[in-house]
């Protein structure tokens, strides 16, 4: 028995990467991209600053009015339609990485003009995410020593 949990233990560790990706990408990775969504409505770039500051008043003053600014105090925060943050993808890149980018047609527009920061989750919003992230992780990896 310990021989068997100690061969499936090194599995594990083996294939640590795939069962993350496989967590992950579960449900096309709905709980990262919602915290993503999170961390976007309150004006927050994956570097942990801000998306940005709006230079146009009167569009800020409208965002305002029809209160899209509530979370992020006055500071861009990419929703408008909502067209573009419920376009978020997350695609794995490789055996280690996935990449977040939206599929709406403004995706290019917007990272062109605040930057790649505004894909990708800040340390705090990262650790949201790992709470999301960590039962089911747990989970997988015992079902490997486990069977």
């Amino acid at each position: 028995m310990v021989k068997e949990l100690n061969k499936n233990f090194k599995l594990m560790r083996k294939s640590m990467y795939d069962i993350g990706m496989k967590v992950l990408m579960e449900d096309k990775g709905k709980d990262y991209l919602d915290v993503q969504r999170e961390q976007m409505a309150h004006g927050q770039a994956s570097d942990g600053g801000l998306i940005g500051e709006y230079k146009n008043k009167s569009y800020q003053a409208m965002k305002e009015r029809m209160g899209l600014l509530s979370q992020s105090m006055g500071y861009v925060n990419l929703f408008m339609t909502g067209d573009f943050v419920e376009e978020l993808t997350l695609r794995q890149e490789t055996k280690k990485r996935a990449l977040v980018y939206s599929q709406d047609e403004k995706s290019k527009k917007l990272e062109k003009k605040y930057g790649s920061k505004i894909f990708g989750l800040s340390d705090g919003y990262l650790d949201v995410a790992r709470e999301k992230f960590m039962p089911n992780f747990r989970m997988e990896c015992a079902k490997v020593v486990f069977g």
